[in-house]
């Protein structure tokens, strides 16, 4: 059976078709994961039909949404959010950014950051300020630094390949930017960047596509590991990431130690 093609939806119901074709599944795919008539499934895109809170849950662990985007399909039914989004500042959050913070000590003496869901930097350790004042850039967001002029996009020696794959990252949470004015306007700084420097896509040898800085004659290449908390409950929370730098290898090991120090 083919997807009917809803002609006036309500907000809840293009944001719910839009999750579902992104994710390449047709609504009675869909409707199986979930559990619920395709027929009932229909009524929800073309707004014939509105969700109780336990459907859109089931919605949302079916296409794999983030808890802001759970949220906001909430907010387009007309329900209240499921999810809080706190600040950093708040008590309750310091225990788990004590760990990430712990952790970022522990990287020493190679470079790691936390970042939030605008990319925004939220700290990071001596190492990675030490490596950061020999590149004379000091980011408050890894997309502005990677794509917009300036001193950390002309350290990296491999940027097209850097820069191509960080924008497919940022493609795949542009469902979330749909909806996020601040998000939204990362995707256009690189997708403008993307298209004034006619890129090459990686190479398909790379196992994985990661910086590889040039500071005069000192070349140090790299991979990095992103780690997130698991099973998180708050908005903040669940869009914290920590990326850890490592040397990629020996020569590079060396350069990174003499570098930090």
């Amino acid at each position: 059976m083919t997807d009917a093609q809803p002609e006036e939806a309500s907000a809840f119901g293009r944001a719910l078709r839009a999750h579902r074709t992104t994710r390449g599944l047709s609504q009675l795919a869909l409707a199986v994961r979930v559990g619920t008539p395709q027929r009932h499934l229909s009524f929800l895109e073309t707004g014939r039909a509105r969700p109780k809170a336990e459907l859109v849950a089931r919605l949302s662990a079916a296409l794999g949404l983030s808890l802001r985007e759970h949220n906001q399909l909430l907010e387009q039914a007309g329900l209240p959010h499921a999810h809080r989004e706190r600040r950093l500042s708040e008590r309750a959050m310091q225990p788990f950014l004590q760990v990430l913070q712990h952790m970022l000590e522990q990287h020493a003496p190679f470079p790691g950051l936390i970042i939030d869901g605008r990319w925004d930097v939220v700290d990071l350790n001596p190492p990675a300020r030490r490596f950061l004042a020999r590149l004379e850039a000091a980011p408050a967001n890894m997309v502005e630094a990677i794509f917009r002029p300036g001193p950390m996009r002309a350290a990296i020696e491999n940027w097209p390949e850097v820069a191509t794959a960080t924008f497919r990252r940022l493609e795949r949470e542009a469902p979330r930017g749909r909806q996020d004015p601040e998000h939204a306007a990362l995707l256009e700084t690189a997708a403008r960047a993307l298209a004034e420097a006619g890129l090459e896509a990686p190479r398909e040898d790379e196992l994985v596509v990661s910086p590889t800085f040039r500071l005069g004659d000192t070349t140090v290449r790299t991979f990095s590991v992103i780690s997130c908390l698991g099973a998180p409950q708050d908005v903040t929370l669940d869009e914290l990431r920590l990326e850890l730098l490592f040397p990629r290898d020996p020569e590079s090991d060396a350069a990174l130690r003499r570098l930090t120090a």
